[in-house]
């Protein structure tokens, strides 16, 4: 059948286009996690330098500085982390499968046609509306013009 033939070229049109891509995700994925595991492991290196209950004067500075760096490094796993998350998020099953049928294709055996009277029925309602409109937009500005003119009259 037609439909049959349509889901063979959609899910040709997947594996030639969309499969490298998805391969590519996976790909970036891998390297995002190692990048992930290294960034952690210095992050706990860091973490260990940084907490030192009393620390004399001359060692200060180098705390500050690690903990500098540990703020930094947080941050770079936490943005690898979103990355990842992004990742994952897109390689989920429905995203990244072939096109399926759930049910059988209708076709209606009549071409369905616009309903002509009820469009022409719709405009007609909507000029007569607008035609009402200007009426009375062009009345208001009548009398506020009138008025500006005869500021008496209109007192009176």
């Amino acid at each position: 059948m037609q439909t049959e033939a349509t889901l063979a070229e959609l899910v040709r049109i997947h594996n030639e286009f969309a499969q490298p891509r998805i391969d590519n995700l996976r790909s970036e994925l891998a390297s995002n996690r190692e990048q992930l595991e290294a960034s952690q492991m210095r992050l706990n290196k860091l973490s260990q330098l940084a907490v030192v209950d009393r620390v004399p004067d001359a060692r200060f500075n180098q705390i500050m500085l690690a903990n500098m760096m540990l703020t930094q490094m947080q941050a770079e796993v936490f943005a690898v982390r979103s990355t990842i998350s992004m990742y994952e998020t897109a390689l989920q099953s429905p995203l990244t499968q072939p096109t399926r049928t759930i049910e059988p294709v209708f076709a209606p055996a009549h071409p369905v046609s616009p309903a002509r009277l009820m469009m022409l029925v719709v405009a007609a309602m909507a000029a007569a509306m607008l035609g009402v409109l200007w009426v009375l937009v062009r009345s208001a500005w009548l009398n506020a013009r009138r008025a500006k003119q005869h500021p008496e009259q209109s007192m009176g």
